[in-house]
Order: C-alpha cells, then sequence, then structure tokens
C-alpha cells in the first residue's frame, strides 16, 4: 500500500513517472534499493 500511495503523490504532483512505477516502488519499499535485480523479480516468479 505504501508503494501505491508514493506513485499517486508523485502523480498528483505531476512527476515524470518512470516505466512500471509501480513495481519500482514496491521493490524499492521490500529490499531499501532503487535497483530490481533478477534474484528480486526470480523471488516471485513462478518456477
Amino acid at each position: 500500500m505504501q508503494a501505491i500511495a508514493e506513485v499517486e503523490k508523485k502523480y498528483e504532483r505531476g512527476v515524470h513517472i518512470a516505466e512500471f512505477a509501480y513495481a519500482h516502488a514496491f521493490f524499492r519499499i521490500l529490499n531499501g534499493s532503487k535497483r530490481v535485480t533478477v534474484k528480486d523479480i526470480g523471488w516471485f516468479s513462478p518456477g
């Protein structure tokens, strides 16, 4: 929920939003880093 709120605030302020803004915000809050790694994605990927 925090990630969604963060992105929505940026939309309200008119800030340029990057591609996959919600996913980036989610992973940033999840692991404390702006960088999304293959390991992070693999954690949620089936198989």
